[in-house]
């Protein structure tokens, strides 16, 4: 880098800390922008639950307190999901019935995390966060599917 670059990158900061002093972004736009954003999954086919284990905990499931199984379906596609509790964070480990490759997007306040579902389907997410999430499958040849908000 040199230092020409350096005094830029460091102007740019300058100039970033006092547009955020003084003349910072609105809360309600915002909130605006977070709402718009969600737009861009309209496309996306919305996964209905089909079965949770939280609902039939202490039925024989074992460890039924750190591990949570959830089933969603959406038109011929299923995604099955396993949600481990580790800590504060959670492991998600998943599967697209029928199986292909997906690319796999974890959303959650704090925002994204992103693996690749295998050729089966398969698929991990470590350090997902504790609180509000929801899991969207692109796979190439069909169409996205997003579950809904889930508390973890």
């Amino acid at each position: 880098m040199s230092t020409s670059d350096a005094s830029d990158d460091e102007l740019v900061r300058a100039l970033a800390r006092a547009v955020a002093v003084h003349d910072p972004v609105p809360p309600a736009l915002l909130d605006f922008a977070r709402e718009a954003f969600t737009w861009r999954t309209v496309d996306a086919e919305l996964a209905e639950l089909v079965a949770d284990s939280l609902e039939t905990a202490g039925a024989g499931l074992r460890g039924a307190s750190d591990v949570r199984l959830l089933t969603f379906t959406a038109g011929e596609q299923q995604l099955d999901l396993e949600l481990i509790a580790d800590g504060a964070a959670r492991r998600l480990v998943g599967e697209l019935t029928p199986g292909r490759p997906a690319r796999v997007v974890v959303e959650h306040p704090g925002g994204t995390l992103t693996e690749q579902a295998d050729e089966l389907g398969r698929f991990l997410v470590a350090d997902v966060p504790a609180g509000r999430v929801r899991v969207r499958c692109e796979p190439d040849d069909a169409p996205p599917v997003v579950t809904p908000w889930l508390d973890t």
